[in-house]
């Protein structure tokens, strides 16, 4: 059980995420929305089809770190140049005997090393591949090298891509990616190399598709791309990367990745167990801030699709998905539009599960965005759960009365002592006022 905290009033307003400088000026747009619209797909212009220069299949040795996600140590993904333009695009360019992949892409998985403003590494998996009224869309920054991560929403056959050159590839074709690979994964750390290019000469016009096609058979859930070297040998930028299978796509829920709360709770104490736990004071303010500073959060290893709530959220902007989308901050919910669960909830819970073993030592809640409004959606009481690899849920902290302030986007630290590890995790929310908000919950290691 944890020891006391001193309550420090200092209210975390936004845990700021930075961005580097811009090579070009503008602002960040709006939400992202997804969905079709009216407008007709744009045609690829121009296909070719490289022979791969790997092997299908060959295990990469020397796997690259996968990047740090916003809510993170470090930066990461901050957004970038899409919102309502998605909806006028629809889905992107279709490819006879292909389905186009990007409504299966976790939007909220996708990072890299940050680019310049408003071009960012979700800019080339948004759909958008053209100048907007918001500017060029494309990713963009002053390195030769670069690691991009995704996650699709279910395990897919990906085995073609189109890359599109960027808005200026015309002035600066040294921009252009040169040589790069693909890597397939089913858990996120080891990776297969499905498709590799070596001094490739993309097209030097601006916003012109190449397509590459190769075989694979294997379906994975988490995706790599790593950019080894641009034609300059310095400054990189794309516009677009579109995938596309051509087979059958599996449902949610299908296979392994299926979510799995029946069952999967069996042994769960019941409720009333925070009844006997701490009345809990957390770290707050800046002695927050430094705690998270402290510690690797564990918010990128969530399995997007494993996130079940007791209850729906009031709208579909308000599950439970929302509380691992790493947008916590003042800023990144006005950019973003959402980030919150917000559901109504007497007694609950939140079952979630990671895609590798975990040993948390400390959790981190952070407040809704209008929270000063409506003080009383605070949770008051609860339990966090982990279950061992032989399905025993292990009680990791309780908390009678757990201090949340007040305040729009607080965050709240809550150190633990824990020695275990764990792959799937549950937060019984025990002691509410019938309704429940929070903007995030994450799970730290030391």
């Amino acid at each position: 059980m944890r020891d006391t905290k001193r309550v420090i009033p200092l209210l975390l307003a936004a845990l700021l995420l930075t961005s580097c400088s811009s090579a070009s000026g503008g602002v960040d747009t709006t939400a992202r929305q997804s969905g079709g619209g009216e407008k007709a797909p744009i045609e690829l212009t121009e296909v070719r089809t490289p022979t791969p220069t790997l092997p299908v299949g060959e295990i990469g040795t020397t796997a690259p770190d996968r990047p740090v996600r916003p809510g993170g140590n470090q930066g990461g993904n901050q957004g970038g140049n899409q919102g309502n333009v998605q909806d006028e695009m629809g889905v992107g360019a279709e490819l006879d005997g292909y389905t186009q992949l990007l409504p299966y892409i976790d939007q909220s998985s996708i990072s890299g090393p940050d680019g310049w403003e408003r071009h960012e590494a979700d800019d080339i998996l948004d759909g958008i591949f053209e100048t907007t009224d918001n500017g060029s869309n494309k990713y963009g920054n002053n390195h030769n090298a670069v690691e991009v991560y995704w996650s699709m929403d279910r395990s897919v056959v990906i085995n073609a891509y189109a890359i599109y050159t960027a808005n200026d590839a015309e002035t600066y074709p040294d921009r252009n990616p040169k040589s790069w690979t693909l890597y397939g994964s089913s858990d996120g750390i080891e990776m297969v190399k499905l498709h590799s290019v070596e001094d490739a000469e993309l097209p030097t016009a601006n916003y012109t598709p190449t397509l590459f096609e190769f075989e694979n058979d294997t379906a994975y859930r988490h995706y790599f791309w790593v950019l080894e070297d641009t034609v300059g040998g310095g400054t990189f930028q794309l516009s677009e990367l579109l995938l596309y299978t051509n087979r059958d796509l599996p449902e949610v829920g299908d296979g392994e990745d299926a979510p799995s709360p029946d069952g999967a709770l069996d042994g769960l104490p019941a409720f009333g167990a925070s009844e006997s736990g701490a009345d809990a004071l957390p770290l707050t303010g800046d002695d927050a801030q430094t705690w998270l500073d402290g510690h690797k959060t564990l918010t990128d290893l969530v399995r997007s699709n494993s996130i079940v709530c007791s209850v729906d959220g009031y709208t579909d902007l308000e599950g439970a998905n929302r509380l691992f989308d790493g947008v916590y901050t003042a800023e990144r919910f006005e950019a973003e539009g959402s980030g919150k669960l917000c559901a109504p909830i007497g007694q609950g819970y939140v079952y979630w599960e990671m895609k590798e073993a975990v040993s948390p030592v400390g959790y981190v809640l952070v407040t809704g965005n209008d929270t000063a409004e409506y003080p009383d959606r605070n949770p008051i009481g609860w339990a966090l759960y982990g279950a061992t690899e032989d399905g025993e849920w292990v009680l990791l902290d309780a908390v009678q009365n757990g201090h949340l302030l007040g305040a729009d986007f607080a965050a709240h630290a809550y150190p633990i002592s824990n020695d275990g590890s764990y792959t799937r995790f549950c937060l019984a929310l025990e002691h509410t006022t019938g309704v429940v908000q929070l903007c995030e919950l994450i799970l730290c290691e030391q």
